[in-house]
């Protein structure tokens, strides 16, 4: 199982191949190993990769398994 940080690493060896053509990008995805959120990106033709803190609110979505199932069970309810 690949961590965040080693997708990251691999989607900057990506975009990096072709450095003349890097447009501005920010991703934050949730790192449930960190308990953070993961945002990485370009910016000013720089990548960048961070964490930024969790809030309550949102942890609480995460801690539900499994996590963003209620969005695929609202799409096959509308294909009926």
């Amino acid at each position: 199982e690949a961590s965040a940080e080693a997708m990251a690493r691999e989607i900057w060896e990506l975009t990096l191949s072709d450095l003349d053509d890097l447009e501005e990008e920010e991703v934050r995805v949730f790192d449930a190993d960190e308990g953070a959120w993961l945002c990485y990106g370009i910016s000013e033709g720089e990548p960048f990769q961070y964490y930024e803190e969790v809030e309550e609110e949102e942890l609480a979505e995460f801690e539900e398994e499994p996590y963003g199932q209620e969005r695929y069970d609202e799409d096959e309810e509308e294909e009926y």
